[in-house]
């Protein structure tokens, strides 16, 4: 997802502050130099894009939110895949290899499933593993995602038939 602060060249880590004449000049300055007269036309209406969402109060409360929940998810699994790279080295060893750029997260999964969760965490970790199954397949390189979702497909339909 592209950032449209980064586009309009705004400063990310305050766009709370950011007002709309900041995005105003911002988005001036940068069409004059990206005009759709004899300039980059995809550059152009990437620029335009972000202008309009970002200008307009309403889509820009939606668009933060959306960025903030991503952000956050992120975050999560950044944190899942920092805490299995600390693990144990013989832990590892049972979860090296599932396929794909990202096999360690995948392992990690597998052998929660495995666990003897209550039905609610059993449920729980299935969600969590639905609502990061993008953010998942993102990691893993193009020849492996087919397979790789149908594996945390099966994961989730084991999860909740338990």
């Amino acid at each position: 997802m592209t950032n449209l602060y980064r586009v309009l060249e705004l400063d990310t880590k305050n766009r709370q502050n950011i007002t709309k004449a900041q995005i105003r000049e911002a988005y001036v300055n940068l069409a004059l130099r990206h005009s759709d007269k004899g300039g980059d036309n995809t550059a152009f209406q990437e620029i335009s894009n972000a202008y309009r969402v970002l200008y307009d109060e309403n889509k820009r409360k939606q668009y933060d939110a959306d960025n903030d929940t991503q952000d956050r998810q992120i975050i999560i699994i950044s944190q899942l895949i920092s805490t299995i790279v600390k693990m144990e080295p013989e832990f590892l060893k049972k979860i090296a290899f599932i396929g794909g750029g990202c096999s360690l997260v995948l392992g990690f999964v597998s052998l929660l499933a495995e666990d003897d969760f209550t039905l609610g965490a059993r449920l729980g970790l299935a969600v969590s593993i639905e609502n990061f199954k993008y953010e998942i397949l993102s990691l893993v390189d193009k020849n492996h995602r087919r397979d790789v979702a149908l594996y945390l497909d099966q994961i989730i339909e084991n999860i909740k038939s338990q």
